[in-house]
């Protein structure tokens, strides 16, 4: 039984490492897609603070200011009681 909860635990941690280098792939053909097709003048990426550094949660595109609207996004979570730290950045 101690051989297969090893084994188990060892296909686990192998399995989240591919589903995590996918998923970087993934968000690394995102960025280079929306940075050679824009949605307007210039699209925002809303970025949370991680232990892990800065990561992107939201993408804002179509509004007539996107930083406008990336900010609000911001103080929407502020006032549900959210204590993350967030950002707007560039998206292209």
């Amino acid at each position: 039984m101690k051989y297969v909860t090893i084994l188990v635990a060892l296909l686990i941690t192998v399995s989240a490492t591919f589903v995590l280098a996918d998923t970087d792939d993934d968000l690394e053909k995102l960025d280079r897609f929306l940075k050679q097709n824009p949605v307007g003048t210039e699209d925002v990426y809303l970025q949370m603070n991680t232990t892990y550094g800065w990561t992107t949660v939201a993408i804002v595109v179509g509004y007539w200011d996107d930083w406008v609207a990336c900010n609000e996004l911001k103080q929407g979570l502020k006032l549900t009681g959210n204590l993350r730290d967030y950002r707007c950045v560039p998206a292209n």
